[in-house]
């Protein structure tokens, strides 16, 4: 059954008219080798190559305001914006929140690492169980974070393609944010109870239905 989320979207100021306008456009890898830092990004992003959105405008905010690599650490708060957007859901949206959902989704990923074990080691099927349990064992031990962000990426641009997924919605948890106080890292471990980020990753883009400078950010 389909809805209609809303989903916050922090951007240099300079890409506002042409979102408005055209809306967004899914990150591309350049095919100039202009940009390198952009290339870098291209194959990192956390939930593959879409368009990402908070769900609180709250963290749009403090990610408006953080230097970064995808602002560029030397530009000020006053040069970026938010976009407010509504985007609609469908039959063909990943909610990673739910249980079932995320059951289908880690299936997916034995079925992507298969693939990409066969990719690797020419097809070769004689691997024994064990080996196999050893390997993705030490993987998940020794893998640098760098590689690892590339496995991840890269596991969900295969997702996308091969599911047929529009839109994944997905919540992190991390011990600490650093939009939030310390104080609320020890009231939240006093009480077992700690804040969840949501964020909307966006593959079709004719699911956003529309966009509009959140209000704080208009003039």
């Amino acid at each position: 059954m389909s809805k209609v989320i809303v989903g916050y979207h922090a951007t240099n100021k300079t890409n506002v008219a042409s979102i408005l306008t055209d809306n967004f456009k899914r990150p591309v890898k350049s095919t100039e080798n202009t940009d390198k830092k952009a290339d870098k990004r291209f194959y990192k992003y956390w939930l593959g190559n879409g368009v990402y959105f908070f769900e609180d405008i709250e963290v749009a905010k403090w990610w408006k305001s953080c230097p970064s690599t995808t602002f560029g650490e030397k530009e000020s708060f006053e040069n970026k914006a938010i976009i407010r957007a509504r985007i609609a859901t469908s039959d063909k949206t990943w909610d990673l929140r739910k249980v079932d959902t995320w059951r289908k989704t880690i299936k997916a990923f034995d079925e992507y690492m298969d693939e990409l074990g066969k990719y690797i080691t020419g097809g070769n099927d004689d691997q024994e169980k064990d080996d196999q349990e050893k390997d993705d064992q030490e993987l998940n031990e020794e893998i640098d974070e760098e590689l690892f962000q590339k496995l991840r990426c890269s596991f969900f641009n295969w997702f996308n393609q091969n599911y047929d997924v529009d839109i994944i919605i997905a919540a992190f948890n991390q011990s600490e944010f650093d939009y939030l106080d310390k104080g609320c890292y020890n009231i939240g471990k006093l009480m077992d109870i700690y804040y969840t980020e949501v964020q909307y990753c966006v593959y079709d883009i004719k699911c956003i239905k529309h966009r509009e400078l959140a209000k704080e950010d208009a003039q």
